[in-house]
């Protein structure tokens, strides 16, 4: 990973064409498709298998199975009960961690070098002989249930949640990967173990980081019971626009109010200009120096934090702002977000000077992406589900600089145009009275969300 070093000196194309030419190899394996990134710094590895399924697996009554799938691979096997397989990855220093969306889910292991064959082994092992013992799935299923049930008392965490179910309401995504209070009694043995054999059975990709060394570990994986699968065709889930409401989630006696705009983007929106939407959601809500903050928090004291974001997926997206404020300034703060997203698609109102600061900010912080290991590969993973490739990296930085007044304004504009936003907020009744003259006011039930 030397040639970062020079990125950050020389920020260029080139440089990181230069980069990922020298340090990302692809090639085909038996087992699936091979993405090695080379990283010689230390004699360890790191294996990340991508698989394309994920918690849409998940049928309307067992929101979480997926989730839990890989949550619960150690609880224990046919040989080995939980401690002796954690006492096992703690001997050799090996770390485990899953991660599920609901177009794909991944598994990741790593360790030492020296240590690949066993710890590989050990891995094959738990995907072939996980037994899910009863007593660890109740559990986890209580640890969730305790987890939802405190949400109640964690207000930001409670709007993402309500901003989720409102956003992708007509959709299958609607409740995060993790499952909904009244779908985790339906998590047993008998359909995790059906859920992992399904996932083994569905089309994987993996990434491997190290020296050249760990490309043996593919026939290390041949004793996984890994059988090969198609990709899965991604179809565009957004059918029908978000009413442009206002959604109201009840948190007695809160002296704040949590706030939540955004919209879905259609797959033809999410797989188009990925530079230039990204630079949108910076100049809006990337930094101290982003639009929204200046005016909310450094101008008038509304806030303490505001950020917006685009989140593009294989087949839909999300762009979203999210940020809070007292009880008594609501109405206030919506309106000015409101303003500032108009005043920020006009190309007569957006400053020449704030497009050329964004710039500045994207580009020095673009190398940091590549800082931490881990962070590059996921973006890695990310990019090859979208089967967008790897020239967004290598024409980021001149992609940047054709941003301009115009280009920008018409993005931000096309994206977070205010009349198309959903507003989700999560307060105390009493603010009601300064929103309901803004837009139509639908309650939401605290059962839905959770």
């Amino acid at each position: 990973m030397k040639k970062i070093i020079f990125c950050f000196v020389f920020l260029s194309s080139f440089c990181f064409a230069s980069f990922l030419k020298e340090n990302v190899e692809k090639y085909q394996h038996e087992l699936g498709d091979v993405v090695w990134v080379k990283d010689d710094k230390f004699p360890r590895f790191n294996i990340t298998i991508y698989f394309g399924q994920g918690a849409v697996l998940d049928d309307q009554t067992s929101f979480g199975t997926t989730q839990a799938t890989f949550d619960l691979m150690t609880a224990g096997t046919k040989k080995m009960n939980q401690a002796a397989i954690h006492d096992f990855f703690d001997f050799y220093g090996a770390e485990t961690s899953s991660y599920v969306t609901h177009e794909y889910s991944q598994f990741q292991f790593s360790g030492l070098l020296k240590d690949l064959d066993p710890i590989t082994a050990k891995v094959c092992e738990l995907f072939k002989e996980a037994s899910y013992p009863g007593a660890e799935i109740k559990n986890h299923v209580n640890k969730l249930k305790s987890k939802l049930n405190n949400l109640t008392s964690n207000h930001a965490a409670l709007a993402e949640r309500a901003f989720r179910y409102v956003l992708m309401g007509q959709t299958p995504y609607k409740y995060p990967a993790e499952g909904k209070l009244d779908s985790l009694n339906k998590i047993n043995s008998k359909n995790l173990l059906s859920t992992l054999k399904t996932l083994k059975g569905s089309y994987k990709r993996f990434y491997l980081s190290g020296p050249k060394e760990i490309k043996d570990s593919m026939n290390l994986l041949k004793s996984c019971d890994f059988s090969s699968g198609q990709k899965t065709k991604h179809s565009n889930i957004v059918q029908t626009k978000n009413s442009p409401g206002i959604y109201f989630l009840k948190a007695p006696k809160a002296n704040q109010v949590q706030i939540r705009l955004g919209r879905l983007l259609t797959q033809d929106e999410s797989n188009k200009e990925d530079t230039l939407m990204s630079v949108a959601a910076d100049y809006l809500g990337g930094g101290f120096t982003a639009k929204l903050m200046q005016e909310l928090r450094v101008k008038r004291g509304l806030t303490y934090s505001v950020g917006a974001h685009v989140s593009p997926q294989a087949s839909y997206g999300r762009a979203g702002i999210s940020t809070f404020t007292k009880n008594e300034t609501l109405g206030e703060t919506i309106q000015l977000i409101q303003t500032i997203l108009r005043d920020s698609g006009d190309p007569k109102k957006l400053a020449k000077d704030d497009v050329e600061h964004v710039k500045k900010y994207v580009k020095g912080s673009f190398p940091f992406t590549f800082e931490s290991l881990s962070a590059f590969v996921s973006q890695l993973i990310v990019l090859d589900h979208r089967e967008v490739g790897y020239d967004g990296i290598e024409k980021f930085v001149k992609e940047v600089d054709d941003i301009n007044v115009k280009n920008l304004s018409n993005k931000i504009e096309s994206i977070f145009n205010p009349d198309q936003l959903v507003i989700v907020l999560v307060g105390d009744e009493i603010v009601l009275k300064q929103i309901e003259s803004l837009r139509p006011v639908t309650q939401l039930k605290l059962e839905d969300v959770l």
